[in-house]
């Protein structure tokens, strides 16, 4: 596979030393901080024997890892210093609870997710010494109050305009279901079926069908390292509208699964350090390259050529220049040794269509996507940052109706709605028992970071207690307010998301615990995304016309608003 240079040296620097120190034990044991019981100032830890005939311990694999997780905190909060950033806190696990016998490799797997994900945050407090533009929501912003599941509007914007920010928030008193918009009919990656449907006209030859959706792909993802190996690189929605980007492999895949599902036939072939598909017209199989974006030409000038001729023709290469490769005598190289070259039924076996853009805004609930970012994307494999991502942010506010159970929540116990000094307030129905109330986030987006901001009423000995899941069965605690009367805090719920390893997270659930006469009067969680600027709707000087429309049953209230910057 195909790497390219890596941008973040520093970065690269302090994880292989923070590595080394792991691997071998002689750095990380002089980082260990001198105790009373140490037998000499020189006294270094002894590593773990990684390969040692009795095997290694679960206790000794926590113990190492444990350090190593220790050093990288240390360096994380110096690099958070430089920086002014708060400090990033993750959850650990309980002391004492290490079964005893050799660890195995669901045991190493186990030890080693904290440990990458303490390398993913250093690699984010690093990339905050890296100047960058400031985030912008945009100067300037159209807002439009919609009351109807379908509406469609103009919107005349300035010469030199440019999106920031795309925002829908329901402002009424029903839940607002898959929520879309499209300016000037694009782009609508609801779904796979939906991305067909905007790229393949009536009338088209398959030939042009296929290089339709070759022109797709091709135009809206760049050749930049995958944040993860799940299959959802290769889904042509999530591709699309949460990352953007990937190696050869995920761009063939995905223009693979995009002829499939629109009717024609495709193969992936893996070739010596790259990966291209085909699709079969005119009565052959034809190589389109989408990380290349290159195809190469028959002698008549009109025939696109599959792989099988470019193995025995080179010099069909050499009249076309590709983008990625260094040169075109590298993709020669790769198309002619052929002893690589094979259709891997495993690429297609690992790619999908099953996902889509769906998502329900709750009274009170909007959804931000940007052009820009603020630094959160997600990664298990690279910790370079992306060259090109966006952010985004759903906020929810929830609405607490007296004597009403309230509104969108996953489960709750001892719950009451009462009217408060300054409107309504959230207690314990039952005065002897503490209340609880839980709220599930869910979306297409993965979530990397988030707060919650609370307000209310602690009296001495209470408190509110506030915890996080990702399924709703394993809790652990993010925070609590401990105040003798009014309090208003943000607590951060960041460190609790999955980064580094594993898949993203795509739901998880908060529950909040009112102990003591605690009583809340306000609550606002935030829950900041990942996208892919190239699926936001944006504007262009002059008339835009403006689509919207929901799947609700009812009648909506929401407002689509646009920032913008403008010359």
């Amino acid at each position: 596979m195909r790497l390219t240079p890596p941008r973040g040296h520093a970065v690269f620097f302090l994880l292989v030393v923070t590595l080394a120190a792991g691997a071998s034990g002689n750095i990380a044991g002089n980082l260990v901080p001198k105790s009373a019981s140490d037998p000499s100032p020189n006294t270094v830890r002894a590593p773990i024997p990684l390969r040692s005939e009795t095997g290694v311990t679960r206790r000794e694999l926590d113990e190492e890892t444990g350090h190593i997780r220790s050093e990288l905190a240390k360096l994380q909060r110096r690099v958070e210093t430089m920086t002014g950033a708060p400090e990033l806190h993750r959850p650990r696990s309980g002391a004492g609870d290490t079964p005893a016998g050799n660890a195995n490799s669901a045991d190493f797997a186990a030890a080693m997710a904290p440990v990458r994900q303490g390398l993913a945050d250093l690699a984010f407090a690093l990339n905050r010494l890296t100047p960058r533009p400031a985030w912008t929501a945009g100067v300037h912003q159209h807002a439009q109050r919609i009351s109807s599941g379908k509406a469609d509007y103009r919107i005349n914007a300035p010469a030199g305009v440019r999106v920031r920010t795309v925002t829908i928030a329901n402002l009424g008193d029903t839940p607002v279901v898959n929520p879309r918009i499209s300016v000037n009919g694009n782009p609508d990656w609801f779904s796979t079926p939906d991305i067909i449907a905007q790229t393949i006209r009536p009338g088209m030859s398959d030939r042009e069908k296929a290089l339709a959706l070759w022109g797709f792909v091709k135009n809206h993802r760049r050749h930049d390292h995958p944040g993860h190996q799940s299959t959802e690189f290769q889904d042509p929605v999530r591709m699309h509208n949460i990352y953007g980007y990937g190696y050869c492999k995920h761009a063939a895949c995905v223009l693979s699964v995009l002829a499939d599902q629109a009717g024609l036939q495709s193969r992936v072939w893996g070739l010596k350090g790259h990966v291209v598909p085909e699709i079969y017209f005119e009565g052959g199989w034809r190589m389109l390259d989408p990380d290349e974006e290159v195809y190469y030409f028959e002698d008549d000038g009109k025939t696109i050529a599959g792989v099988e001729t470019l193995q025995r023709r080179p010099d069909l290469i050499r009249k076309r220049q590709g983008r990625i490769m260094d040169g075109t005598e590298n993709l020669v190289r790769i198309y002619t040794t052929t002893e690589n070259n094979s259709i891997g039924q495993f690429y297609k076996d690992t790619s999908e269509a099953v996902h889509t853009m769906a998502f329900t805004l709750r009274p009170g609930e909007a959804l931000m996507r940007s052009t820009g970012n603020w630094g959160k994307y997600f990664t298990a494999l690279y910790l370079d940052e992306p060259e090109v991502y966006g952010n985004g942010r759903f906020t929810y506010e929830p609405r607490w109706i007296a004597s009403r159970e309230p509104e969108g929540i996953e489960s709750a116990d001892n719950i009451m709605v009462r009217v408060g000094a300054n409107g309504t307030r959230l207690a314990a129905a039952d005065a002897a028992r503490p209340a609880v109330i839980a709220y599930r986030m869910s979306g297409p987006y993965p979530y990397l970071d988030g707060a919650v901001e609370l307000a209310g009423v602690v009296p001495a000995g209470g408190a509110v207690v506030l915890e996080f899941s990702e399924e709703g069965k394993r809790w652990s605690r993010v925070g609590q307010v401990r105040a003798d009367g009014i309090f208003r805090e943000a607590i951060r719920t960041g460190g609790h998301f999955r980064n580094g390893y594993g898949r993203p997270m795509y739901a998880y659930q908060l529950r909040l615990r009112l102990e003591g006469g605690a009583e809340l009067e306000a609550l606002k969680i935030t829950s900041d995304i990942q996208v892919a600027p190239a699926s936001l709707p944006v504007l262009t000087a002059g008339a835009n016309s403006v689509q919207y429309w929901d799947e609700t049953k009812g009648a909506p209230t929401v407002a689509v608003t646009f920032g913008y910057d403008a010359q």
